[in-house]
């Protein structure tokens, strides 16, 4: 999906933007057989569960950084401390003086869980993966992922009806 909204704005702004929604897109198109096999499996192994977080770490990851890229896109201040994943991910659902919210709070608890896991996962061993608490993200990612794509859309064509020039 591209975003139709970034015709008028900053080439090269364009170009990261869709890049980033293009790689997370193949990040579901590679992952679309263990995010099936994961849904329907009571017990998977080792393998199927550190695969699993690892797609899920990648999902997030994605996610931030196209946050990331928007928010210089509009030279907005992202903080650079220990801190800096949490405080970007409060930007993401908080409107500014200037800006609308990048992201809908009707799933900031959602995409929280997402966060939260993607911290875990970076400071664990993958046998520690509990199948019952990644399952729920596995099976709401893809509408989770929707959500967040129509989000950035409606972000970039708000940018685009206050005239800014990025």
């Amino acid at each position: 999906m591209k975003l139709e909204g970034l015709k008028k704005l900053n080439n090269e702004l364009e170009k990261e933007v869709n890049f980033e929604i293009s790689e997370i897109n193949k990040l579901f198109d590679e992952g679309k057989l263990l995010l099936n096999l994961i849904k329907i499996k009571e017990n998977p192994d080792f393998i199927e569960k550190a695969a699993a977080g690892s797609f899920l770490h990648s999902f997030y990851n994605g996610v931030e950084k196209l946050a990331i890229l928007i928010y210089k896109g509009i030279n907005e201040k992202i903080q650079n401390d220990f801190k800096w994943h949490k405080n970007l991910f409060e930007k993401t659902f908080n409107p500014t003086e200037n800006f609308p919210a990048l992201f809908n709070n009707k799933y900031k608890i959602q995409l929280q869980e997402y966060m939260d896991f993607r911290h875990f996962f970076r400071h664990t061993y993958g046998y520690k993966i509990n199948i019952k608490k990644i399952k729920p993200l596995i099976n709401n990612v893809e509408n989770l992922w929707e959500n967040i794509k129509n989000d950035v859309n409606i972000f970039i064509k708000s940018l685009e009806i206050k005239n800014i020039n990025i």
